[in-house]
C-alpha cells in the first residue's frame, strides 16, 4: 500500500468515521475461479442489507487489510454500513485469512464449488480469450482447481465461523429454493432474488467475471464451451472435487 493510498484512506476515515465505527457483520465467499462466484456476489450485493459485489483481491492477515475492506467498500458503494453485512470473495490459496481479525459472532462463510468439467472449460476459455499467461490449458486449469479445492477443505479447520456449503449448479438449476434457503440462513428481511443490480465495475476484468453475460442482471444458463478436457485431467479433477465436496458438506453447519 503506497504512502499516497494510506493518506487517502486516513482522510476518508477522518471525513467518514462511521466507516470504521459502525457495527457490521461480514460475509466471505470462499471459492475457486469460474465458480459463478461473481453471479452469487452480485445477487448478494443487490440486497439492501449487504455491501459489496466484487473480488477485492487481497488477503486478510493484518488490521490494515481488515480496515481496507471497509474503506474499499465505502468507495465502491457510498453506503452507510450500520447493521449491514460487508462482502468479499476469495478465490486463491495465496490470499490468506487470519480468523482473529473477524468477529466470531458476526462473520459468515459461504463455500461455493462448481463441478469439474464446466469449471475447467470455463477457466481455459477465459484465459485464452483474455490472453492470460496461465491457465490456458486443461492441465493448468486443473492445477488451480485441485489446489484450491484442497485449500477450501483445509480452511474449515481454522475458520470456525458459521458456514454454508453451496454447489454452484444449484444457482441455475433451482434458484428459487437455493436463494430462499440462503436468505433464511443469513437472516435477511428481504429475500435474495434471481435478478440483481449491474454495478460500476460489473463485467470488468480484474473485478470478477469479465464477460457480457454477467451484465444481464438475472440468472442465465450459458452454453458449455467447446473445449476438450483430456480424460486423465478430468479424472483427477473429479477426484479432487469428490474429496472436497464430501469434507465441505460434512463440516459446514448448513447446506442444501
Amino acid at each position: 500500500m503506497s504512502v499516497r493510498s494510506k493518506l487517502d484512506t486516513l482522510l476518508l476515515i477522518a471525513r467518514n468515521p462511521q466507516v470504521v465505527l459502525s457495527r457490521v457483520s461480514y460475509i466471505l465467499i470462499l471459492s475457486h475461479m469460474r465458480s459463478r462466484s461473481t453471479l452469487l456476489s452480485h445477487i448478494l450485493g443487490s440486497n439492501d442489507a449487504i455491501c459489496g459485489y466484487r473480488e477485492l483481491l487481497r488477503s486478510y492477515e493484518s488490521r490494515i487489510d481488515f480496515f481496507r475492506l471497509r474503506t474499499d467498500l465505502f468507495r465502491d458503494t457510498g453506503s452507510h454500513f450500520k447493521g449491514k453485512f460487508l462482502l468479499d470473495k476469495i478465490l486463491h490459496n495465496h490470499h490468506g485469512i487470519d480468523p482473529r481479525l473477524f468477529p466470531a459472532d458476526r462473520t459468515r462463510i459461504i463455500y461455493l464449488v462448481r463441478e469439474p468439467a464446466s469449471t475447467l472449460k470455463s477457466i481455459v476459455n477465459m484465459s485464452q480469450r483474455l490472453r492470460m499467461d496461465r491457465f490456458t490449458t486443461p492441465a493448468e486449469a486443473l492445477e488451480h482447481y485441485a489446489e484450491r479445492l484442497g485449500g477450501l477443505a483445509d480452511s474449515t479447520e481454522v475458520l470456525n465461523f458459521p458456514s454454508y456449503f453451496l454447489a454452484s449448479e444449484q444457482l441455475v438449476d433451482d434458484p428459487d429454493e437455493t436463494l430462499g434457503a440462503l436468505s433464511e440462513w443469513l437472516g435477511l428481511d428481504e429475500p435474495l432474488g434471481k435478478s440483481y443490480k449491474v454495478f460500476d465495475r460489473t463485467g470488468q476484468a480484474g473485478f470478477g467475471d469479465p464477460f457480457e453475460n454477467i451484465k444481464r442482471g438475472t440468472i442465465t444458463r450459458t452454453p458449455d464451451h467447446d473445449i476438450e478436457i483430456p480424460s486423465d485431467v478430468l479424472e483427477k479433477a473429479w477426484s479432487a472435487h469428490s474429496k472436497a465436496f464430501a469434507e465441505l458438506k460434512t463440516r459446514c453447519l448448513n447446506s442444501l
